[in-house]
């Protein structure tokens, strides 16, 4: 019954989850899958506007429920992100976990500051990417990661930053999407701001999505 009803529906966008952090954490796609925000703050987004953006604590994060949208085969990751300090030494915190390491793929920081992008595909763990090029604090960064079937990408502000051969398809999960944190674990609090979080079930979103860089 779970694999009949986890398989992911064609959506004509390819968007299958948007968060606009405008004071809430109302998913704005199709799907309406809303995250519970009240355990992080409103703060200013890379514009100054107030109450566009998520600011965390590095104490608590933010969930939306699991959906068979959020399963595809393939996915494209964008954010803005805003890093107020690196994870401690030898430690890491996540940016973003659908199914974590363990069953699909997560987004997490090191005490180095670069993102690593980390996919669970056709039922091996794991391929693990990271940027290359390490965040800076206090800074707005428009993150993108991308697995399309064959490899494992990341960029930067429009420009690519690092790849590696990762094929196979995502395999799916049944755990809740995490937002500054592993919602698996409850641990590895992010501590700084996250804004405009969209995930696609196609990759990469540069030829067939060119707006959102």
């Amino acid at each position: 019954m779970y694999a009949a009803q986890n398989i992911a529906p064609t959506v004509a966008s390819g968007k299958v989850a948007s968060y606009s952090f405008n004071g809430n954490g109302f998913d704005d796609s199709d799907f309406g899958n809303h995250a519970d925000a009240l355990s992080a703050e409103i703060t200013t987004d890379r514009f100054g506007f107030g109450n566009s953006a998520l600011l965390f604590d590095g104490t608590a994060g933010v969930s939306a429920s699991n959906g068979a949208q959020l399963n595809s085969a393939t996915t494209t990751i964008s954010f803005w992100v805003k890093p107020n300090a690196f994870a401690s030494p030898g430690s890491e915190v996540y940016l973003l976990s659908n199914g974590g390491y363990q069953e699909r793929w997560k987004i997490s920081m090191p005490d180095h500051g670069k993102p690593v992008f980390t996919t669970h595909s056709n039922g091996a763990c794991c391929s693990d990417l990271d940027s290359g090029t390490p965040l800076t604090i206090g800074t707005w960064t428009h993150v993108v990661m991308v697995h399309d079937g064959l490899k494992d990408i990341i960029y930067f502000n429009g420009a690519q930053v690092n790849e590696k051969n990762a094929a196979g398809a995502l395999d799916a999960t049944t755990k809740p999407l995490g937002i500054g944190f592993d919602p698996i674990d409850n641990n590895y609090f992010f501590n700084g701001a996250l804004d405009e979080l969209e995930i696609y079930n196609v990759g990469p979103l540069s030829r067939e999505h060119p707006a959102i860089w």
